[in-house]
């Protein structure tokens, strides 16, 4: 009876020495009894091979290539008495257009002095009023922004003056600009309609007597300067579509007012919007960290978050086509991929 209860005993102790044992070597090899953070792939012939990450949905594309409109960006103005006035440069990028705006004046019934064109400037148009009590001259430049601007660009005039300018930047716009000026001593000043293009930008620009005045009807106010009675105003408009863009008129000083305009259509040059929207559906795996792109040409853009699910690829050119690749990632796991190319703007 002693010696079968004592066998029965070392069997029991050694059985669970052997689940210790077990157990120990479990944990030295990474065994896991629940199931694991990554999904198993089946290799060949029913075995397993390498751990995966399900791949996101579907990738779509989406690359409108919509026209872009010349669009104003900065101004900066100044007034002054002497030969000459200049003008600061104000914010440009390469491809812009500059549009320098100068009005001489005179209250003495004398005509104003004239306006030189500056160097490496294009003389657009202008005009004169002869008013009751002030003689005012307007001329307009064009200019495309070089890379590096100097900080500052100067007009002459043909005899000391008093005068006021403005100096404009405006994006994505270039090519030869439209015109027409006009005059006036009505107390409704008036920019004549100009033919334009659809994404041109209509630019009318107003030197009258007196200090005030009114926005023409759709369009928004850009840079205005104020001489000794008399002012400087210029406005714009985005062209919807192509034709004339119909008078536009701004109400000044009706005392003894004069005024001369001009109405500008400055084209764009940006033809399309490049840009490119990318869309998914997210990994069905909780544990990704989010994903990454590959374009080709290009480089690689990681994306944060299982749970986001589009992307705008900023970074594109109007004449290029890609490819992108789209892969989910936990750590340095990587899923199967999903592909879709885009063509040329």
């Amino acid at each position: 009876m002693r010696h079968t209860t004592l066998r029965r005993r070392l069997r029991r102790h050694g059985l669970a020495t052997l689940t210790l044992i077990l157990v120990g070597l479990a944990s030295l090899t990474g065994y896991q009894t629940s199931s694991a953070a990554f999904s198993s792939a089946r290799g060949a012939a029913g075995t397993f091979g390498t751990d995966t990450l399900n791949a996101p949905g579907p990738l779509t594309a989406d690359r409108p290539c919509t026209p872009l409109a010349a669009g104003y960006r900065a101004s900066t103005t100044g007034s002054g008495l002497g030969g000459s006035i200049t003008l600061t440069t104000p914010a440009t990028a390469a491809g812009d257009m500059l549009i320098m705006s100068v009005m001489t004046y005179d209250d003495g019934g004398a005509a104003p002095a004239g306006i030189n064109t500056p160097p490496g400037w294009l003389y657009l148009g202008g005009n004169f009023a002869d008013g009751a009590s002030y003689d005012v001259r307007l001329a307009v430049f064009a200019l495309a922004a070089p890379a590096s601007p100097p900080a500052d660009y100067t007009a002459t005039f043909s005899t000391i003056a008093v005068a006021v300018g403005s100096l404009t930047s405006y994006r994505n716009a270039g090519g030869a600009v439209v015109s027409v000026s006009n005059n006036g001593t009505t107390a409704t000043a008036a920019a004549s309609s100009v033919t334009a293009q659809a994404n041109d930008m209509l630019v009318t620009v107003f030197a009258h007597s007196g200090t005030t005045s009114s926005v023409p009807a759709g369009m928004t106010a850009g840079p205005a300067v104020n001489g000794i009675g008399a002012g400087l105003r210029s406005y714009h408009a985005p062209v919807a579509a192509a034709g004339g863009t119909g008078v536009r008129t701004s109400s000044i000083n009706p005392t003894n007012p004069a005024w001369a305009s001009i109405a500008l259509a400055i084209p764009t040059t940006a033809l399309n919007d490049p840009t490119v929207d990318l869309g998914w559906t997210a990994t069905t795996d909780t544990y990704a960290d989010g994903y990454e792109i590959v374009r080709t040409p290009g480089g690689t853009t990681t994306i944060a978050g299982r749970a986001t699910v589009a992307w705008t690829d900023t970074t594109t050119a109007a004449g290029t086509g890609y490819t992108y690749t789209i892969a989910a990632r936990a750590g340095t796991w990587r899923s199967p991929t999903r592909t879709v190319t885009v063509d040329p703007c």
